[in-house]
Parts: structure tokens; sequence; C-alpha cells
């Protein structure tokens, strides 16, 4: 983590899993595009979902895992590495967790994501009683209800992860899903594409968790016949677009 690099990538993962949603898809970029790829500083948010403290995490990848450091390292990685290109690469509502981060972002890529969830006056979205009804749900039936969304997501990791049999209040899994009945960050959104970020929206037609698309000057890729975790499936449909264009314009 000393090593100073000249691109940082930043993974933020969806509501539900963890940094390993995106083993497959950093496995697939260290065979495919090695010389790039290995001489970035890899990192993830782990908002702590299923972690012992509930706290949430910083993760490094290093060679073939997941490192985990104090959530605050970020900031001194931010600050060691203020010259570096970062990039943040964002999976549902992992990408409005990335806007939510005080970083000079060079670019932005939106996996199936979304700056608000339900919807919201003129705005398209889920309909909020079905998410409440989800929350409700998800305080006595943790392991039922994320069992169900990831089912209907299309991706069950390897490893099913250990919850208690009811949730307290603080609980970030909670929390979280809770957070995106009133999520509302697309002024962020304009701020920093106004500030010259470039953002790439990965779209999904048909997607059954995320049914509308997000608005702004965006570079957008369709990818079709994809369930709402193809990334995690399979990787190779995106690693190609991904590299494309964190790459270009690099000095």
């Amino acid at each position: 983590m000393t090593t100073r690099a000249h691109d940082v990538i930043v993974f933020a993962h969806g509501w539900g899993y963890d940094p390993s949603f995106f083993n497959p898809l950093i496995e697939a970029l260290q065979r495919e595009h090695a010389d790039w790829f290995n001489q970035c500083l890899v990192v993830a948010l782990d908002q702590g979902y299923f972690s012992k403290s509930g706290e949430g995490a910083l993760k490094v990848w290093e060679q073939s895992a997941w490192v985990p450091h104090p959530a605050e390292t970020l900031h001194g990685l931010v600050m060691g590495h203020s010259d570096a290109h970062w990039a943040g690469v964002g999976h549902s509502l992992g990408f409005a967790h990335l806007l939510a981060y005080a970083i000079k972002w060079r670019k932005l890529v939106s996996v199936a994501g979304f700056t608000h969830f339900c919807s919201q006056g003129d705005l398209p979205g889920t309909a909020p009683r079905v998410l409440q009804r989800m929350v409700t749900q998800l305080k006595t039936d943790p392991a039922g209800v994320l069992t169900a969304f990831q089912q209907r997501a299309g991706y069950l990791p390897m490893h099913t992860p250990t919850l208690p049999s009811t949730l307290n209040a603080h609980h970030p899994l909670l929390q979280d899903l809770e957070s995106m009945l009133t999520l509302n960050c697309a002024d962020t959104l304009t701020k920093l594409l106004n500030q010259g970020v470039q953002v790439l929206a990965i779209e999904q037609p048909g997607d059954p968790i995320v049914e509308h698309t997000m608005a702004g000057r965006l570079h957008r890729l369709t990818v079709t016949n994809a369930p709402h975790s193809e990334l995690a499936r399979n990787p190779s449909r995106y690693t190609q677009a991904l590299v494309d264009f964190l790459k270009q314009d690099a000095s």
C-alpha cells in the first residue's frame, strides 16, 4: 500500500453482497489485461453487511485476495495518491456509495446502478411500498430475504454469509435498505459531470431489480439478456468495455 500507483480503482458492491462479488471480474482482468491491471492500486469499499462488528472496512486487493484495513485508511490513500487517476466502479447501490465520497474522481462506472431507487414524484422507480415490505421482512427473517434477493438478482455467492436471526435498527444491511426509500443523489452526479468527470453507465434492459435508467451526459453501454448481478456471473461480457473506458486518454 505504500507503493505509489498511477491508477487507483475503487470497487463498491451493491446491497446484499460484499467485495467478493468482484472477484470473478478482477480475476478476469488479471488474466486478460495483466500489463495494465497489475500496475493499478485496487481497493474495495466493504459496507460491513456480514462483518461481526457490523462496521464497514476498506479492502485492498493483493495478488489474489482482499486484505482488510480500517475504513479510515481510505483517507490516507487519497492523500498519498493525490496525483493518481482515481476511478470508481460501482454495482447497483455501490454506485451511489461512490458518489458520497469526496474523492477527486477522474472516471466512474455504474453497472446496473442508480441515483435513486424508489419512485419519487415524476421520477420512475420501484414503488416505495414494495421496498418497505422488504424492510419489514428483513428485520425478522434476514437470511430468507437475503437469499430471495440474491436469487432474483441472479447470483448466489459460493459461501453463504452468516446473519443473526433478527436485525437491530443499526445493522448496515437494514440501514442501507431503508436508505433506498428516499435516496436521491442525482444532483451529486450532475455536479461531478459538470466538473468533467467521465461516467460510463452500463445498463441491462429487463433487469428485475433496477427498472429505470439514469439521466445525464453519460457514456452508455447496453448489455442484453443480463440479470442484475451478471457482472459476477459472466465478467467477460464487461472486461473489455471497462478497460477501454478506464484507459482512454490515460497519459
